[in-house]
Parts: C-alpha cells; sequence; structure tokens
C-alpha cells in the first residue's frame, strides 16, 4: 500500500500508472486466473480498494473506475465503497440517467447510509433539479440527526445556491445572499448544539467570515452559539421535524 501510494504522489504520470497497475494487480481484479475467490472483499482490500480509488481520483480517470467496477460486480465482489464510487464517477463523466437508476437500487439495498442520500443529493444539483436535491441532503439529515457533516453539506449548499423549502415544503430562491446567510443561522445553531467541538466552530466560522458576517463568525469561536436576530424562521420547521424524531 505504501509503495502504491508513494507511486501516486509521483510527478511523473509514467510513475503515477504504475503506481495503479501495483494495486490492481494486488487485487487481482481484471487479470485472467488471479481471481479471488472469496465473494466479498476484506478490510485489507478494502484499503487497497480506497487507494486505488483515490489514485483513479486525482487522474481524473474516471472510466477507469467505472470499468474496475464493472469487473469487480461480474465477480460478484460488490460491496458499498465500490458501488458509490462507480455512481459518483457516471456523474463525473455526465451519465446522469444511469447514475440515478444505480444509485437508487443502492439507497434501496442500504436505505440507512446518509451518505448516499449526499451523493443523490449531488447528482440532482448537476441535473439542475434544486427541490430533489433538498429533498436528498434533508434526508441525510433524517437519517443520521447527529452527524454534522450532513448539516454542514445544507448549510453550504444553500448559501451557493440559495434554494430551500419553506414551511410547506415548497422549494423557493434563488434568494439574495443575505436571506441565505439568515436562513443558515438555525441550522449552524443546531449544528453547534450537537457538536461544539474547535473543528466544527472552525469549519462554521469560516463559512460566515466567508460571508462577511464577522460577528457571528467571532461568537462562534468565543460562545459556540449565534445570537444574530437577523435569523430566518423559514427552516425552524425542519429543525423542529428533526428534534421530533429523537
Amino acid at each position: 500500500g505504501l509503495l502504491a501510494d508513494a507511486y501516486s504522489d509521483h510527478p511523473q504520470l509514467q510513475q503515477k500508472q504504475k503506481g495503479r497497475k501495483f494495486i490492481e494487480k494486488f487485487m487481482h481484479i481484471e487479470y485472467e486466473n488471479e481471481l479471488p475467490v472469496a465473494s466479498t472483499l476484506t478490510q485489507n482490500d478494502s484499503a487497497l480498494l480506497m487507494g486505488l480509488f483515490n489514485t483513479y481520483i486525482q487522474q481524473n480517470d474516471w472510466k477507469s473506475i467505472i470499468s474496475f467496477c464493472n469487473s469487480a460486480s461480474q465477480y460478484n465482489l460488490d460491496s458499498l465503497m465500490i458501488m458509490r464510487n462507480k455512481v459518483m464517477a457516471l456523474i463525473k463523466i455526465g451519465d446522469y440517467t444511469t447514475a440515478e437508476k444505480e444509485l437508487l437500487d443502492i439507497i434501496n439495498e442500504y436505505p440507512g447510509e446518509d451518505s448516499l442520500q449526499t451523493l443523490l443529493s449531488s447528482l440532482y444539483r448537476e441535473t439542475g433539479d434544486y427541490d430533489k436535491a433538498l429533498c436528498a441532503q434533508e434526508n441525510a439529515l433524517f437519517i443520521d440527526p447527529q452527524a454534522t457533516t450532513n448539516y454542514l453539506n445544507l448549510v453550504i449548499d444553500i448559501l451557493n445556491r440559495g434554494f430551500i423549502h419553506n414551511r410547506q415544503g415548497e422549494i423557493i430562491g434563488p434568494l439574495d445572499k443575505k436571506k441565505r446567510l439568515a436562513e443558515c443561522l438555525p441550522i449552524m445553531n443546531y449544528t453547534l448544539k450537537i457538536d461544539s467541538s474547535p473543528a466544527v466552530r472552525i469549519q462554521i466560522s469560516q463559512l460566515l467570515a466567508k460571508r462577511n458576517a464577522n460577528k457571528e463568525a467571532n461568537e462562534v469561536i468565543t460562545t459556540g452559539n449565534i445570537t444574530s436576530q437577523e435569523k430566518s424562521l423559514e427552516l425552524e420547521y425542519l429543525i423542529g421535524k428533526i428534534e421530533s424524531q429523537d
């Protein structure tokens, strides 16, 4: 694994390809008469897979990811990691129809995986379906209401694109930048309520400072709470729904 990692960081493309082939051969995928007998991947195999996928991703080699995943499926070596990376690669090459079909199938098989909802949200943002994108990201919150990453993903999406669901569940937007920030403040506060660790405070403070909300950014760092009176109530219904499910 260390050998492959060293190759993947090498500035020369030839050496990067050598690192990729090293992992591929070690995994015994797409090599005749060297296929693994096990029907599931071991923990060590998973670590190697992560190294292989990272190598492909660094090279923007999405077609190789798809080819590799198809071969793994052919030999009954499917895993959540393999299926998720294939969908990600399909999205990257713009094959949204296939990506959506395969991802929805995976979600049916793994309904408790919040990361799949985040990937689905990314897919719908690429196709411009912001209503479905928001629904998917909100679903991730309900699947794992303690995962701060899910809240921050929603915040970033709202700040960047300006679409939200109102109390009636209708999509509205794009909002102006001031309104976007106001809508995100309740979500940020709730995130801090879940996890007020330095790492989370820094992430939220940076999001605020980037949008010139310096007072709020300072509050997050010093107190772990935002007291601004400019908070909107539109998204507080979402927080209420999450709390009622606990």
